[in-house]
């Protein structure tokens, strides 16, 4: 093996557009000292620039968890002689007193527009550990750690249990069982890779992990093997003008958990283990991590790498368990949904079935629109920071949100998890719309809420319209027929709807706004209407029964177009007496 060092807080390795639009390929320290020189994160794939976002805010939540702007620790934390290893904290401080604490640097920080010092000393304190090669190398473990958690026939010397880079690569994401048809790469350039590269895929393959292999650690008994954390979420997180205001919106520095709003833990990154042997017998237990830190490192897999004389890599991967998402709520960047038989909080997890529906029609699930009971806990972790941070007035009344929905879908088969595609959506709001404080007795959340209702209703009734038209043209599949049209009326309803909840503003008059949404959806549903009107058959002007249940009815594309009217009407009919639109 060659020894050399690649080193992710000195060699280039992150993409980043600046703001000159260029991409960037620059170093952990470059990027931090000048992140508000950067627009975003521009890695191979987005579903990767969330897990690399996610390794970025780890490292600042556990420094700004423990010092403050200037550097110093909080009250409640000790340094003992281990220095920075040992640090202590102290659980009899208030958490009201904590709260202040952790909002006054997150202020200085903000208003700065730039990291502190403290920051650039712990990323020098732990170099070595930010190293691909060496005796700590980074996001591995080595062979004598590999070799005691892996059967006899897996260990390394076998030369078994490895994982392609190809398969690794998810703009491949090929077994050798299953050549990828479409790949960016051809023959062996699959399982090439540079150093730059491979950092980026293997945080994004911890977190997209998939269960196609299968060497487990030996830890005693039988056990799911983890596909990656992010693959069980339905991922969300704020985006800012810059990569600097993107990471701050998003560090959380007041932690939720499903025992206590504000409970005090040490943060600890993968990294901060100085015996990887007690991660592993930790994540052998498959407990949710009780900080965020480790929590945005947490593996599905240990991995160990052997170099060839090119530098070209060998991976030998063994299987984590499987954490349960279930009452996660220390996780802040997912929609949740409540488990009808149990009542458990389960993450709005995104499934190929579903990635033609827009954020904006499940607006309900990132945001309270009515404080119930029911509704507790449901706000996103990372939405009700943002709150956090308008109360503080870090954020004014007048910002724009930039709500960012990004991950993974897996194939749903069990047995290989394999990719499937990746989503992108975002909505943007105005900070006090979203979270409406004014005496109004509907607040706008509710507003948007029963509007994105209103719009499904209204679509529901255009699919009955569709589906009636695919039963008089004889279509063999007619709801397959109408789910396909009604899907391209909500493409075409994504834009507009998007610029209108844009330019709410919170002294807006509700009515008047509501009202304006409805002219566009009058609008656009008749120009679908129009259009499938003027393409009427004869066959479909004569009409024929449609509904076995009723014998006698005869239906042709003028009745379902009168039905379809009577059902809208209400939807359109304003209120304070004015015409009907």
């Amino acid at each position: 093996m060659n020894k050399e060092t690649f080193n992710l807080i000195d060699d280039p390795w992150i993409k980043a557009i600046n703001i000159k639009n260029q991409t960037e390929k620059v170093s952990l320290e470059i990027l931090l000292k000048n992140s508000k020189q950067y627009r975003q994160l521009a890695g191979d794939t987005v579903s990767q620039d969330l897990a690399v976002l996610r390794f970025l805010i780890a490292i600042l939540t556990t420094v700004y968890c423990r010092y403050d702007y200037n550097g110093f620790l909080y009250p409640w934390i000790s340094e003992n002689t281990s220095g920075w290893q040992g640090l202590e904290i102290d659980d009899s401080i208030s958490s009201k007193k904590v709260k202040s604490h952790f909002m006054e640097t997150f202020q200085n920080l903000y208003k700065s527009n730039h990291f502190s010092d403290i920051l650039f000393q712990y990323l020098e304190k732990y170099h070595d550990n930010f190293d691909l090669f060496g005796d700590h190398p980074f996001y591995q473990v080595t062979t004598k750690v590999y070799d005691n958690w892996v059967a006899d026939s897996k260990k390394v010397s076998k030369g078994k249990g490895t994982v392609a880079i190809k398969q690794i690569n998810r703009l491949i994401s090929e077994s050798n069982n299953s050549p990828s048809v479409f790949s960016p790469k051809t023959g062996s350039n699959k399982n090439e890779i540079k150093l730059d590269e491979l950092v980026r895929w293997i945080i994004s393959y911890q977190n997209y992990t998939g269960t196609t292999d299968k060497t487990k650690i030996e830890i005693g008994e039988k056990f799911s093997a983890s596909s990656g954390w992010l693959y069980g979420l339905n991922p969300i997180y704020i985006k800012g003008k810059n990569l600097f205001e993107t990471l701050m919106l998003n560090l959380k520095l007041i932690t939720k958990t499903s025992q206590n709003d504000n409970h005090l833990v040490m943060e600890k990154p993968i990294w901060e283990f100085q015996d990887m042997n007690d991660y592993i017998e930790k994540a052998g237990e498959a407990s949710v991590p009780d900080n965020i830190a480790e929590l945005y490192t947490v593996w599905s897999r240990i991995l160990h790498i052997e170099w060839d004389e090119n530098n070209q890599p060998t991976i030998f991967s063994a299987c984590l368990p499987k954490i349960s998402s279930a009452n996660a709520l220390i996780e802040p960047m997912t929609t949740w949904r409540k488990d009808k038989k149990t009542s458990d909080l389960l993450p709005a997890t995104r499934r190929k079935e579903t990635l033609d529906k827009a954020m904006w029609r499940n607006f309900g699930q990132y945001v309270e629109t009515e404080p119930t009971d029911d509704n507790a806990d449901m706000t996103p972790g990372i939405v009700e920071w943002a709150n956090t941070l308008k109360e503080y007035k870090v954020i004014p009344v007048d910002y724009h949100l930039n709500l960012v929905n990004v991950g993974l879908v897996s194939d749903g088969n069990a047995t290989s998890q394999s990719p499937y595609a990746e989503f992108y959506d975002y909505m943007k709001i105005e900070a006090g719309v979203l979270f409406d404080e004014s005496k109004n007795k509907r607040k706008w959340p509710k507003v948007i809420e029963d509007i994105v209702e209103e719009t499904q209703k209204v679509a529901a009734n255009y699919r009955f319209f569709v589906e009636g038209i695919g039963k008089l043209r004889n279509i063999n599949n007619p709801k397959e027929f109408a789910n396909r049209i009604v899907g391209k009326f909500y493409e075409r309803l994504n834009e507009p709807f998007l610029d209108w909840l844009d330019s709410l503003t919170v002294s807006d008059d509700r009515q008047l706004k509501q009202r304006e949404w409805k002219k566009t959806l009058k609008r656009k549903l008749m120009q679908e209407v129009d259009f499938v009107m003027a393409e009427a058959s004869s066959a479909e002007i004569l009409g024929k029964n449609i509904d076995p249940k009723k014998k006698d009815d005869r239906s042709n594309i003028f009745t379902l177009y009168n039905v379809l009217m009577r059902n809208i009407h209400k939807y359109f009919n304003f209120d304070k007496g004015g015409k009907n639109e």
